[in-house]
């Protein structure tokens, strides 16, 4: 390997700062973006939700982010920088500089 070179160890477990219920969710949706929508895609929002059987989703924002109006890019600038945020801390412990056995590092 050269100089440069870096091996992964391990990684840890890392979670994002938010998390929120399914429950929490559809009461901030039903005060906010549910509000304004027709009663069919309202019901199939919920549908959708509540039907993944999911109990707690977790996110690097807080809710009113997660769901505000911005456009695809803003959101997904937002969303790639807090996963490099998050895969940078669980990798940190676990990096180091690889040796090369036969001097050559």
């Amino acid at each position: 390997m050269g100089q440069n070179q870096v091996k992964i160890r391990g990684v840890s477990v890392v979670r994002p700062e938010y998390e929120y219920t399914t429950p929490e969710i559809v009461a901030y949706l039903e005060k906010t973006w549910l509000k304004k929508m027709p009663p069919e895609v309202r019901r199939m929002a919920l549908r959708i939700i509540e039907g993944a059987e999911i109990d707690r989703r977790a996110a690097p924002f807080p809710i009113e982010t997660v769901f505000s109006e911005m456009t695809f890019k803003e959101k997904n600038d937002l969303y790639v920088g807090a996963a490099i945020k998050l895969a940078e801390q669980a990798l940190t412990p676990s990096v180091g500089h690889h040796r090369d056995p036969r001097g050559r590092d």
